[in-house]
């Protein structure tokens, strides 16, 4: 039997699918919602920080470009 590797502890290895439930008793597990919004807000947060950089970035050359100009 070989040990298992330290990902595999996380669940970050393979894993078998799951066999999907059909019918009435069809629902999203509360802790999938509750990975989706955590996830959802972390992609949010980054494209945020992403777009105030480039904003950000733009106004300074643009206030460079204008001081070497009058100057």
């Amino acid at each position: 039997m070989m040990p298992k590797a330290w990902w595999s502890y996380l669940g970050l290895g393979y894993r078998q699918p799951e066999q999907p439930v059909l019918g009435k008793n069809a629902k999203v597990r509360w802790w999938q919602r509750l990975r989706a919004v955590v996830l959802l807000a972390v992609i949010v947060v980054i494209l945020g920080f992403a777009v105030a950089g480039l904003v950000g970035a733009m106004v300074f050359l643009a206030g460079y470009l204008l001081e070497t100009a009058v100057s």
